[in-house]
């Protein structure tokens, strides 16, 4: 048997997995008649649920609101979260500015972000709000910049990470590309429907012209 000061030794507060090699090595390293390894955690029933559990909780609640994982199973919306950072920033702090390379999606865990556009015109953002999706996919600079109003943090979604996981994982990869085509598709025709209806109050465009 080991000493409970050789088992506090192979844990890592960090690292689920690492703990358990570790403690599979000194196992292991006790020898024995067989082969098996069985690591037992036992908690009382009153333990106060962990700040990090929690943590999780919130950054899972906001991908599954997030269009990118419409009609994904909580596993592979896990998936992803697994190859998402998290960015904080604090008051006055800029996230983006117009020029800085597209980087990949953010979806707002909490706080509040000024999206400033290239016509000067901005948006508040809030909890769940996202941006950055055309970025998924296309490499070239940002067109507005991103301000912290309040401290905000926020998921992140890397091109690279997106990608990797489509690649790694084809099936679960076409539901995102689709996703993220649809989403796309719906912002474009918003984006003419603006633009026309813009255009026609100022006479520059006549839709009768189309007919």
């Amino acid at each position: 048997f080991a000493s409970p000061n050789q088992i506090l030794e192979c844990v890592d507060t960090t690292s689920v997995e690492k703990s358990a090699d570790a403690l599979m090595e000194l196992a292991n390293a006790k020898g024995g008649s067989d082969n098996i390894t069985a690591i037992v955690v036992n908690t009382s029933s009153n333990t106060i649920e962990s700040t990090d559990a929690e943590k999780v909780r919130r950054q899972l609640a906001a991908l599954k609101s997030n269009f990118i994982c419409r009609g994904m199973s909580e596993g592979r919306v896990m998936r992803l979260l697994n190859a998402s950072s998290v960015v904080s920033c604090t008051a006055g702090q800029s996230l983006v500015s117009r020029g800085d390379p597209n980087s990949g999606l953010y979806i707002l865990l909490g706080g509040r972000l000024r999206v400033e556009n290239a016509d000067s015109t901005s948006i508040d953002l809030i909890k769940h709000d996202y941006f950055g999706q055309s970025s998924l996919v296309g490499d070239g600079t940002a067109h507005a910049s991103a301000d912290a109003v309040e401290d905000v943090e926020l998921l992140h979604i890397s091109r690279l990470d997106f990608q990797s996981v489509a690649q790694l994982l084809p099936k679960m990869g076409r539901r995102l590309y689709k996703n993220l085509a649809d989403e796309l598709s719906e912002n474009l025709s918003e984006a003419w429907a603006e633009t026309r209806s813009s255009m026609s109050d100022t006479g520059e465009w006549d839709p009768n012209e189309l007919a």
